[in-house]
């Protein structure tokens, strides 16, 4: 069969990476439980998400999700010509994955399509 070429992602470092997947699991997953929090970050410190495109776009989404819910200084929440949003980069990058539909879909390709519209809802 033929594959597409694989999307190599940018991961945020770990430390913040950690901090943005106990942000979305603190805020998000309460009221939308889709992940399972001792599996994903077992995944996690595993490397998994290095290795698996879908596994790694899961994290990238998860990764902007959290950016709404945190003051780390490392994550920029404005666009603007000099700096463009944190959240944005990593849900861009899963946006240009595109995987054929002859392809066999995966447990987290059923993760991300319900996280993307997550990545826009703001609970008050």
């Amino acid at each position: 069969m033929l594959k597409p070429k694989p999307v190599l992602f940018e991961f945020p470092d770990m430390d913040l990476l950690q901090h943005l997947v106990d942000c979305y699991f603190d805020n998000i997953n309460l009221m939308f439980p889709i992940l399972h929090r001792p599996s994903f970050v077992r995944s996690i410190r595993q490397g998994l998400h290095e290795v698996n495109q879908d596994f790694g776009a899961v994290v990238l989404l998860v990764c902007a999700i959290g950016c709404r819910f945190t003051e780390d200084s490392r994550v920029i929440h404005v666009i603007s010509p000099a700096s463009s949003c944190t959240a944005w980069k990593f849900f861009h990058q899963v946006n240009n994955i595109q995987k054929p539909l002859y392809l066999p879909r995966s447990l987290y390709d059923a993760q991300i399509y319900p996280a993307c519209p997550l990545a826009f809802f703001k609970p008050h």
